[in-house]
């Protein structure tokens, strides 16, 4: 595997929010590999000012096809198959709202299925559809030219992420997650107005009324610290059956903006010391005055899972630059467990592997300080062929890092060789601690 593919499988478990608009912007998209039918392309980015960055879609979906979507198993549960941990949780739980809406062109059809809105983001469910096949390099973007409305105003400050499968040669199903730190009401409608959308110049507009769902917690903060001339501020830390958002401002000089040698990221830890899974994060900046510079932040995490008197949030950093990564690789020869050391962060235990008639189901445990991004783990068999999931390794424990992911059939073990990465482990900025009570 390319330094580059690695690194995108690595950063999809990792949580920088950018500082600048032209901060690393390039490094905010990963392209995932995958199988020719099924692809996933996890996309989160950052809007600054009243800039909005929104990503383009490519492909083509005649009006026909918009009748075919009530056939495709995923309807209703495309949260719980593509969304993340926070949304596939709400989603069990019954919280997601059917919409069933579509927009077609001449060759294109869309159709928002569900929606969650817990407070803190906005989740819109989607399917999209063509009469042509779509390339194998396709990026499976929503549209290229949107502006997105509350109540009749546009949106400014925002971030999208985008998470998107293709779940046959003619359709793709996906997620998109709009953050903000505008202040949004429990119900409003939603307005999605598209002038482009692969290519094809036009004018679509879609109205979904919103109501915010589950029962949730806001606990308005007002800890402080700083590091290395720059003020961290926390504002408030929201617990939904979807996520725990922390909120926070952070001030600086404006010409430190962009003298940034290392990647600031965030961690949140439970009352026991457990890391909670990042989701995504986004950045709105602008000046202050003029000297300085202000970012209203926000670190998205799943939910936490049981009940905990307190969370620990900490930012860590790590080299803007790791690669060349070095990979460790263990031949199974039918012998599970087996350790594969991953340096200084720790290890990956593989302890079990069940073969089902069309997948693989592998379990691991990782013990580091670095536990999400140590999941990187794919296969190599005797004859050279490389075998990589493409979906996100589910926890199994709130204790430990137990996971489980689903790979394509493997060939039998001896026939493997199991392949990771020697990773640095993150420094944790003491300075940047922060303990939040959450009873």
């Amino acid at each position: 595997m390319e330094d580059k593919d690695i690194k995108d499988v690595i950063d999809k478990e990792s949580l920088a929010i950018p500082s600048s608009f032209s901060q690393r912007i390039d490094d905010t998209l990963s392209a995932l590999p995958s199988k020719k039918t099924k692809r996933r392309n996890p996309i989160i980015f950052g809007a600054i000012a009243a800039i909005v960055l929104l990503m383009g879609v490519s492909a083509t979906v005649s009006d026909t096809f918009a009748d075919t979507i009530k056939n495709i198993p995923f309807l209703g549960a495309i949260f719980e198959e593509i969304g993340d941990s926070g949304l596939n949780q709400a989603s069990k739980q019954g919280l997601a709202t059917e919409v069933n809406e579509t927009i077609s062109t001449k060759n294109i059809s869309i159709t928002i299925t569900d929606v969650i809105f817990d407070g803190t983001r906005l989740s819109i469910a989607y399917v999209k559809q063509s009469n042509e096949e779509f390339a194998p390099d396709y990026m499976n973007h929503f549209v290229e030219d949107l502006d997105i409305f509350i109540d009749g105003k546009l949106l400014h400050n925002l971030g999208m992420g985008i998470r998107a499968e293709q779940l046959d040669d003619h359709t793709i199903a996906g997620v998109v997650d709009i953050n903000t730190e505008e202040s949004l009401k429990e119900s409003f409608t939603l307005t999605l107005k598209m002038r482009e959308i692969d290519e094809e110049k036009g004018n679509w507009k879609i109205s979904i009324p919103i109501q915010k769902i589950g029962d949730g917690k806001t606990i308005l903060l007002h800890d402080q610290k700083e590091f290395n001339n720059t003020t961290w501020k926390l504002v408030k830390a929201t617990l939904t059956p979807a996520t725990t958002k922390i909120s926070f401002n952070t001030i600086l000089p404006i010409d430190a903006v962009e003298n940034n040698d290392w990647d600031i990221s965030y961690q949140l830890l439970d009352d026991k010391g457990i890391q909670v899974r990042p989701l995504s994060g986004h950045a709105s900046g602008s000046p202050l005055d003029d000297n300085m510079w202000i970012n209203k932040s926000s670190a998205v995490f799943a939910p936490v899972s049981h009940a905990s008197d307190y969370l620990i949030f900490q930012a860590i950093m790590r080299p803007l630059k790791e690669a060349p990564f070095s990979v460790v690789e263990a031949s199974l020869q039918n012998n599970l467990p087996i350790e594969l050391e991953q340096g200084d962060v720790g290890k990956l235990v593989l302890t079990k592997m069940e073969y089902t008639e069309t997948e693989t189901l592998v379990y691991f445990t990782v013990y580091g300080s670095d536990p999400y991004r140590q999941t990187t783990l794919w296969f190599v068999d005797q004859n050279g062929n490389t075998y990589r999931s493409d979906d996100v390794p589910e926890k199994l424990s709130e204790e430990v890092y137990n996971f489980v992911v689903t790979f394509p059939l493997l060939p039998s073990l001896e026939q493997l060789t199991a392949v990771t990465v020697e990773l640095a482990p993150p420094k944790v900025i003491e300075e940047l601690r922060f303990k939040i009570p959450i009873k």
